[in-house]
């Protein structure tokens, strides 16, 4: 029973090793002794900043294995194994210094993820894995192609590497266009939630940025900033739209690692770390607060189903408050720090168009923070009766990611400060948004075109559909009537019923045909 969270306290034991490590210096590799692996070096590197993720990981999955034996009564048969087994593949990906060891890993962390996000085996749980499987392939098609391109020695200056590294990133890191798995994964356990939206999977596109970095040209990290950008306003503008509580934080889910990308982008490393890291704390708290409020409710996730957050949970107001003001990035919270600094830095530097793009951005964040808000304390409505449910270690941490943000700040050098007209507009502009917020929280029904999250729906379920007929392709090869089956896939059973005894005969000497000619 104690075994999972002797791991985690082993990995926060080594993030706390490395404090007064550089940002820069990797101190521990095991090339010299990994060549002996199918002949190949595996590279294990450790840094400030990986280990500041390692950090990260340990924190939250120690949270999230606590919280499963409370959510579930301690009784969620093997979902604390496969939990241990997705942290460790995490784990491994955060150590990885080359392209070969980090595709092995990568498939591993796919494949886990299928698993849990397949917990409760039913048909939504089987549809939600499937699309979460087949729309992260693009990422480990991109990854697959770097790791030949590199064994074979290609330049990085090849359009083809370039996309690749572009779908390695928007697929893991869930921005546009291949952001709507991160919503299907939602319907795993809300245990599993919090590792999936906070450290692991999304957080898995950051962190291969973060180890190449130096591998993105800069056309690349343009067209990765034109996608963030897009996904910060998509998904603020589906979390004002959405009446789903879990959707809501999903979508805030994809808003903060759009910024983690972003300040990646703008050559901010350390910014990305500390909002990655503030990020991935707050919303496993976030999660284990949210869940309480659910679980208390009778599982509605309706924001009109559930009970006022200070009584269906402990976390209450003194716990989610201040966690979604620190999302929110209210003055001197939470990730208030690295947009500022970001601001500051840039304010001289940058077009208008790119400024305005950030201080919508910072409206936007603003907007949907105030709204989670108030839909999950129930202030409009919510039902008169609930079932009191507790976890008492997630409040105690409700102010720690706001201390890491503070924290986090030294370590970056201000170049210069914001001037006073910025620093106005910015407190101007939070305001905004915070009113607006209040504003949308009236709304009643979820609006259809934002409910499509423009139409990367649409876009996925193709995709679902296309990977079905494969399938079915692949398998009636196997079956004793796969003429049918494979008519069936193209032209329906009218067609594939008057193939019948017919098609067998025909295809056959089409077959007998064809290895003719080739021989």
């Amino acid at each position: 029973m104690y075994k999972p969270f002797i791991v985690i306290l082993m990995l926060l034991a080594l993030a706390a090793a490395s404090s007064a490590l550089s940002v820069n210096t990797y101190f521990f590799n095991l090339n010299s002794f990994s060549n002996v692996i199918l002949g190949h070096e595996w590279g294990v590197a450790l840094s400030p900043t990986s280990v500041s993720c390692l950090g990260m990981l340990g924190f939250c999955g120690l949270l999230s294995l606590l919280y499963s034996n409370h959510y579930f009564g301690g009784k969620a048969s093997g979902l604390n194994e496969v939990i241990v087994l997705f942290l460790s593949t995490m784990s491994l990906i955060i150590l990885t210094s080359d392209f070969w060891s980090t595709l092995v890993f990568w498939e591993y962390l796919g494949v886990v993820s299928y698993l849990l996000i397949l917990f409760y085996a039913s048909f939504d749980t089987l549809h939600a894995g499937a699309v979460t499987l087949i729309s992260s392939r693009g990422g480990d098609v991109g990854l697959f192609l770097l790791t030949a391109a590199m064994m074979v020695g290609f330049s990085m200056d090849n359009w083809w590497i370039n996309l690749s590294l572009l779908l390695v990133v928007i697929t893991k890191s869930a921005c546009f266009p291949l952001s709507t798995w991160l919503l299907e994964a939602m319907r795993a356990p809300t245990p599993v939630s919090c590792l999936v939206h906070s450290s692991t999977l999304v957080a898995a596109g950051v962190v291969f940025m973060l180890n190449y970095i130096h591998t993105f040209q800069a056309e690349v990290l343009n067209v990765l900033s034109l996608l963030c950008l897009i996904s910060i306003f998509i998904s603020a503008w589906g979390a004002l739209y959405f009446l789903d509580l879990k959707k809501i934080v999903a979508l805030s889910t994809c808003n903060n690692i759009s910024w983690c990308v972003l300040y990646c982008c703008f050559s901010s490393p350390e910014l990305c770390v500390t909002q990655l890291v503030v990020h991935g704390i707050a919303k496993c708290l976030l999660f284990m607060g949210i869940g309480d409020v659910l679980a208390g409710s009778y599982s509605s996730q309706n924001y009109g189903s559930t009970l006022s957050s200070g009584w269906a949970s402990n976390t209450g107001w003194m716990g989610l408050t201040p966690i979604i003001i620190g999302l929110g990035g209210a003055p001197f919270n939470g990730v208030f720090f690295t947009k500022h600094l970001l601001l500051s830095g840039f304010e001289n530097n940058i077009g208008i168009l790119l400024a305005l793009s950030f201080g919508y951005g910072v409206f936007l964040s603003s907007a949907y923070s105030t709204r989670l808000f108030i839909l999950v304390s129930s202030l409009l409505t919510g039902i008169s009766n609930a079932i009191v449910n507790l976890f008492f270690v997630g409040g105690g941490f409700a102010l720690l990611p706001s201390l890491l943000s503070y924290l986090g700040s030294f370590c970056t050098i201000e170049s210069s400060s914001l001037s006073i007209f910025s620093s106005l507009g910015s407190i101007v502009v939070q305001t905004a948004g915070v009113w607006n917020g209040w504003s949308y929280s009236f709304f009643k029904e979820e609006s259809g075109t934002f409910g499509l999250m423009c139409f990367q729906d649409a876009m996925v379920s193709k995709a679902y559909l296309v990977w079905q007929t494969v399938g079915k392709l692949s398998i009636s090869s196997m079956l004793f009537r796969w003429e049918v089956t494979t008519a069936s896939c193209f032209g329906g059973s009218s067609l594939a019923i008057g193939l019948g005894q017919s098609g067998i005969v025909t295809c056959a000497i089409m077959l007998l045909a064809l290895t003719i000619s080739l021989s």
